[in-house]
């Protein structure tokens, strides 16, 4: 892969992008360093036209290559690197040895562009193969010329700098397409986990019809026993009606509408050809009408909402007293809304039930549903989704964010700071090495230091920046100390490097302002500390020299601060993904928990509810006998305190849908009323409220009524029990207060107990 081709992740893109901004930013403000260079006096080159010439190609292959992109990348290193093979045939070896050789910063240049425009391999293998084709070039014209013995250091010198610069840069650059990778793998991730969501609860919607259906036929046919409301003869087409329904168990085609690319149903027409395929079971004429209709939704949402307006139309055929019905969709890129709508009586039916039935299947997938009546008479049934907006986080992704700028920064780390090792080596015998070494000390001393402290956290602390700080001033001036004259300029050059590369430590490893100001002082001080302890008799080369290494590190340090900025937004928002996929992961398991212990619940209820409606259907059952209407009204009750525990509730949901199963079992009755949103408990908590709601359930005799109540509150949640008196006497002497933020109150006076569990 590539530092600038892609595998097609949207982050791994960008980043390739950002390498070749700074590509062509770094090659810009180096061809300017060359300049003062290419016309020092020490330049080394021996024709100063052909170096100009060889600069004017040079620029023009940075202009067609990086700034204009007419060139591929190949063509255009390969260009860079020819000019240099010419400047190094074109140098003198010994100038080498000198202060300011502009082949030096000319090699370094290609391998830069090398190491950011190239394939990974390619780059390394283009590293070398410049650094060893100038060494060569320039080794053979001081083997030829008797010079090698004098000049063999500078070429070895020569060699050293652009293979630990390019290797550097290339590692660097690794890093930033590493972590866009992985906010692309997190990105993913999450979107399948998404997907994964959603297909849950779509497969759980579909499982769970039929228990939306005991809303729209069982409970109102109780209903109507129980309040004696509808003729023997109606009560046995009902009951049949009913029974069929249970039997369909689906009002969703599972693929209906799918026909575009992406295989997702088209949530327009899924929603129509639903409403179409519904309204001709049921003999309702439908109106149909659409607008602005580029929509695109969920699958989950789609499949909801194709539901709902099934189910409206159910409620329309059973209780508006019409034949006929209207749907209205209307969407946009990111929302879908649907009206459904009858001539009927409105809400002026006590059976009317739609909103509240759609509102429980709507609320999983974001979906809002709500009813009003119809001017003229009748209802409308009004189902709105809007895509919920995320919300960025702007904070470092410490996990990420370390994982791919220790391993960088180390092997970045490594790989210069052995070229300044070599560069010292290479003067022992020749100038005074003793500041070069302490400089290695300080520089060694300070990463080695800044990458542990990097290990518990980025940004690292404040007094580790400023080690890096006072290490940035340092590093520039001990390679020159006690260095005469021009020859420092020589042994600068690493101290120059060595303090920008402090100030590139910084930037990766803290990314704050204020540190990476404070360490480009340390190094404006530390060069400012070179040039005054050289003194006026150096000004010629100082004039000379400096421009070339300050814009050169100056660059360096600029393209660094690009790639931190990346690697920070790239790692931040890739722990934002792993958080939401986790996340998204914990839901859906939750979902199917809550909907396993619900269809337990409901499979029980229908093993009682079919026998009765098939006695009701076929007429061996009186629904005017007060036993039958007794046993209707029991069930009727049950059903409805089932669907009122919102499928929101997860855990907390399924301990009160068991309180309520346990309750039917013996007789009881127990009613409930739920907020759709309370604070969720801790599994410890949780567990403490299933046993104290457990011990007051099994209690409540058989024919007695309890109620139970869920409600939010300022710090928490609170849920309460009223029942008849009872004896539950060690409810408060349960250990129940060993659980942190939960409490238990019980009040008992001579006709009902009330129990409250207060959790936070």
């Amino acid at each position: 892969m590539t530092a600038n081709s892609t595998s097609g992740g949207a982050s791994e893109a960008a980043a390739a992008r950002v390498i070749r901004l700074t590509a062509t930013i770094l090659g810009g403000v180096w061809i300017l360093g060359l300049v003062p260079a290419l016309t020092a006096e020490g330049s080394g080159l021996r024709s100063e036209g052909l170096g100009a010439a060889l600069l004017l190609v040079l620029t023009a292959a940075w202009v067609a290559g990086l700034l204009l992109r007419w060139l591929p990348p190949s063509v255009f290193v390969g260009v860079v690197a020819a000019t240099t093979i010419v400047v190094a045939l074109n140098t003198e070896a010994l100038a080498l040895s000198g202060p300011y050789a502009v082949l030096v910063p000319w090699v370094n240049f290609a391998t830069l562009m090398a190491a950011l425009s190239l394939p990974t391999t390619r780059a390394l293998f283009s590293i070398v193969a410049i650094a060893v084709s100038a060494f060569v070039a320039v080794s053979a014209s001081a083997l030829s010329s008797g010079d090698f013995l004098e000049a063999w250091r500078g070429c070895v010198l020569m060699a050293a700098y652009p293979v630990a610069v390019g290797i550097a840069a290339l590692v660097t650059a690794r890093a930033l397409i590493g972590i866009a990778r992985v906010d692309d793998t997190a990105a993913a991730a999450r979107l399948a986990a998404v997907e994964r969501e959603e297909r849950e609860r779509a497969g759980v919607a579909e499982r769970f019809q039929i228990f939306r259906l005991l809303h729209d036929t069982v409970i109102n046919t109780l209903g109507a026993i129980r309040e004696g409301s509808s003729s023997a003869h109606r009560i046995q087409e009902r009951s049949r009606f009913d029974l069929s329904a249970l039997a369909e168990r689906s009002t969703v085609p599972a693929v209906a509408g799918q026909d575009r690319a992406s295989g997702e149903p088209d949530p327009v027409r899924s929603v129509i050809e639903t409403a179409q395929t519904r309204a001709e079971s049921l003999g309702l004429t439908l109106k149909v009408a659409t607008s602005g209709t580029q929509t695109d939704v969920p699958r989950a949402v789609t499949e909801q909402m194709s539901a709902s307006v099934a189910e409206a139309l159910v409620n329309i055929s059973k209780h508006s007293g019409q034949n006929s019905a209207d749907i209205r969709v209307t969407g946009g890129q990111d929302w879908l809304e649907v009206r459904v709508s009858d001539p009927g009586e409105g809400f002026g039916r006590q059976s009317f039930s739609a909103p509240e039935s759609i509102r429980v299947r709507c609320n999983s997938v974001g979906i809002e549903a709500a009813a009003r009546p119809r001017v003229g008479g009748g209802a409308v049934i009004v189902l709105n989704w809007v895509r919920p907006s995320e919300v960025a986080t702007t904070e470092d992704a410490d996990g990420v964010l370390v994982d791919a700028v220790i391993p960088a920064t180390r092997r970045a780390s490594i790989c210069l700071v052995s070229l300044f090792v070599v560069n010292t080596l290479l003067v022992v015998g020749v100038q005074p090495v003793g500041g070069a070494v302490m400089g290695l000390i300080v520089i060694i001393a300070a990463i080695t230091w800044a990458l542990f402290a990097a290990r518990s956290g980025v940004p690292v602390r404040w007094y580790v920046s400023l080690t890096l700080v006072v290490a940035a001033a340092l590093v520039a001036f001990l390679p020159t100390f006690r260095v005469p004259g021009c020859a420092a300029i020589g042994i600068s050059w690493w101290g120059a490097l060595g303090s920008a590369f402090c100030v590139v430590v910084i930037v990766l490893l803290s990314g704050r302002a204020l540190w990476i100001t404070l360490g480009c002082i340390g190094y404006v001080i530390g060069i400012t500390l070179v040039i005054a302890w050289m003194g006026p008799a150096a000004e010629g080369c100082v004039a000379d020299a400096m421009p070339s290494i300050v814009l050169t590190d100056v660059a360096f340090v600029g393209g660094m601060i690009a790639f931190r900025r990346m690697l920070t937004t790239y790692g931040a928002r890739a722990e934002q993904w792993n958080s939401a996929t986790r996340a998204s992961t914990a839901r859906a398991a939750a979902v199917r928990e809550h909907e396993r212990v619900r269809a337990t619940t409901f499979d029980s209820v229908l093993t009682e509810v079919r026998p009765l409606l098939q006695g009701l259907a076929d007429g061996t059952l009186e629904p005017g006998d007060a036993t039958v209407r007794q046993h209707c009204a029991e069930e009727e009750r049950y059903l409805r305190a089932l669907l009122k525990v919102d499928p929101d509730l997860g855990g907390l949901g399924d301990a009160i849908t068991r309180a309520l199963q346990r309750a039917h079992a013996h007789g009881a009755v127990l009613s409930v009323q739920c907020a759709e949103k309370v604070h969720e408990p801790t599994p410890d908590q949780l567990a403490a409220i299933e046993v104290v709601v457990r011990e007051v359930v099994d209690a409540l005799p058989a024919a007695s009524e309890g109620f139970l109540t869920l409600f939010p509150t300022r710090d928490g949640a609170s849920m309460t029990i009223v029942t008849p008196a009872l004896d539950c006497d060690q409810l408060l002497a349960a250990d129940h207060r060993g659980v942190g933020g939960f409490e238990v109150h019980q009040s008992v006076d001579e006709d009902e107990m009330l129990v409250e569990l207060v959790w936070g």
